[in-house]
């Protein structure tokens, strides 16, 4: 599946391989891996392209929108790896979750068409950036518990208020059935928490996401009445 657009003369494509999925309630594995390769034309940054000021650039911007999402996350790069790098995100709110079907990695790729021989970092990042908050907002929906930022913070909040009411307040130390309950709530997020969702209260604006917009380019983010980045734009010439 992918997205492609046209800015002036350069062409942009996001690939990835997310399945459409309905009427299943997917989480993160405790271990996600968020793979991305980066092409300039035919070529793809590499560990080997890390004297590259371009690479080691692009590499550091793209995992602070997921310890947004409630994970820890890090960046690894490995000359033995397939992809130009990897987002590594460690899960803790599923913990406990066995039954429910888990995402363990994610393949993305993204492209930049362009008879260019110099293309600003900004211009380049602002444009993946686009394309990849274009592509969060569709699969957010279908999987919610992977991507949600308010949703995973709302589950996180209540699955801990239920197995507080279970132990504490109605004394039942059997075995804490928290798949029971996931469902319930992937409706209420997908009903009240998407960005789509969102989108139509401007009061939840400012702190839904509350990264200085001020400061990133016009081009950046398909949301345009706050700031949804996945790529770090701050600081970027």
């Amino acid at each position: 599946m992918s997205i492609k657009i046209r800015r002036g003369d350069d062409y942009y494509i996001l690939g990835h391989d997310l399945p459409t999925i309905l009427n299943t309630v997917i989480i993160p594995a405790p271990k996600l891996s968020i793979n991305f390769k980066i092409f300039i034309n035919n070529h793809q940054l590499t560990e080997e392209d890390s004297d590259n000021e371009l690479f080691q650039l692009t590499s550091t911007k793209f995992h602070s929108f997921w310890s947004r999402c409630r994970y820890s996350s890090t960046i690894d790069v490995s000359a033995e790896s397939e992809y130009s790098f990897s987002v590594i995100c460690q899960d803790q709110i599923f913990l406990d979750s066995n039954s429910l079907t888990k995402l363990s990695s994610i393949d993305i790729s993204l492209t930049c068409l362009t008879y260019s021989l110099n293309i600003p970092l900004k211009d380049l990042l602002g444009t993946f950036n686009y394309l990849l908050t274009s592509w969060f907002i569709s699969v957010e929906l279908q999987y919610p518990c992977v991507f949600s930022i308010i949703g995973r913070k709302f589950i996180e909040l209540n699955l801990y208020w239920y197995k507080k009411m279970k132990l504490e307040f109605l004394k039942d130390f059997g075995i804490i059935n928290s798949e029971k309950v996931i469902p319930r709530y992937v409706d209420i997020i997908k009903e009240k928490f998407t960005t789509s969702s969102l989108l139509k209260d401007s009061s939840s604006y400012s702190h839904v996401y509350d990264q200085d917009s001020s400061k990133v380019s016009d081009f950046s983010s398909i949301v345009r009445s706050y700031s949804l980045n996945l790529i770090d734009l701050i600081e970027i010439e």
